[in-house]
């Protein structure tokens, strides 16, 4: 290759690397959104799912559920008028 061969050789090489970079900090990250946190694991719904599927009696369900606090109604924003 002549001088100017290795100059364009050498250019995308490193364009490489900085593309292989930035897939390696992608990909340790992960595709973490911020509208996208799980969901809390709420222990009522995990006995709940377990009945329904068959995984415990009526009678196990029941002497665990005594334990498990009860299930919270979603928290209600109050809407004020700042105009006022």
């Amino acid at each position: 290759m002549s001088g100017g061969g290795m100059w364009i050789c050498m250019v995308l090489g490193v364009a490489g690397l900085w593309v292989l970079a930035w897939c390696a900090i992608r990909w340790a990250i992960g595709t973490r959104r911020p509208g996208s946190a799980p969901k809390a694991v709420v222990p009522l719904d995990v006995l709940d799912a377990r009945l329904d599927a068959g995984e415990v009696t009526a009678e196990e369900y029941l002497r665990v559920r005594q334990f498990l606090p009860p299930r919270q109604q979603p928290a209600v924003m109050e809407v004020r008028d700042v105009h006022r």
